[in-house]
């Protein structure tokens, strides 16, 4: 399935591909951009690709021109988390590139989450009629923030604490894009639940397969700096509740 997926997505991840590049070229302080470059080279582009056919699914009628500048929004309001992230856990590489951590300090880093969070937010206010007038309760971006400060800083100290923080960073951070997207295509309520359930289980998941990937330091660069810091993950809840330490 997931194979299919990227085959037959392909040329629409490469048109959302284009438009950020055009997108970024107009951010006028080199760092900010280099730092934004970084995060696209490497992002397979899910959760607006996934925008993208959720519009169609749900019978909305966008012409493609509007659909792939949407889906690129997306892309660019999700992409704040990602470098945040850089900020937060300290990774001077992702996916085998720099992500100027080193070179540019964390500030930096934080300014262009910034950026890129209010700039996606802009892009995407033209399409959100539906959504601002009958779905703004269920913009979470807040609540995820306190899922990162929950994972990163205080640090879960269980198996059952460390899944609600993924549920409150990752699975809301899917969750409001997926969201956002349906509102373009209906407003069908019982629709827009179902879309939200998917979106905050996908993203609890693919949280849960990041914190795997971390431990073992298949996600593009070592092992996680901030589990050799002490920082417990899935894996290692899993191990100490089993006892196995």
């Amino acid at each position: 399935m997931t194979n299919n997926f990227f085959s037959a997505s392909e040329q629409i991840r490469k048109d959302i591909y284009e438009r950020i590049k055009q997108v970024t070229s107009q951010v006028r302080h080199h760092k900010l951009k280099d730092i934004i470059n970084q995060r696209n080279r490497t992002s397979s582009f899910l959760k607006g690709t996934i925008s993208y056919f959720i519009h169609e699914g749900v019978g909305g009628k966008f012409p493609k021109k509007d659909k792939i500048e949407f889906a690129t929004g997306i892309e660019i309001l999700c992409s704040s988390g990602a470098i945040f992230d850089n900020a937060i856990d300290g990774h001077k590489e992702r996916n085998g590139e720099t992500t100027f951590l080193e070179e540019y300090g964390i500030w930096m880093q934080i300014a262009a989450s910034q950026y890129v969070l209010h700039h996606g937010l802009k892009m995407l206010f033209p399409f959100l009629n539906t959504y601002t007038q009958r779905f703004s309760h269920m913009y979470s971006i807040d609540d995820a923030v306190v899922g990162m400060v929950g994972m990163d800083i205080e640090r879960s100290k269980n198996l059952q604490g460390q899944l609600r923080t993924i549920e409150q960073s990752n699975g809301r951070f899917a969750e409001v894009p997926l969201v956002m997207a349906a509102t373009t295509g209906t407003d069908d309520e019982y629709v827009i639940e179902k879309v939200s359930r998917y979106g905050f289980h996908l993203g609890t998941a693919l949280g849960i397969y990041e914190e795997v990937r971390d431990m073992l330091g298949k996600h593009g660069r070592r092992r996680a700096s901030e589990i050799e810091g002490g920082r417990f993950a899935i894996p290692l809840h899993i191990s100490n509740e089993l006892g196995y330490f």
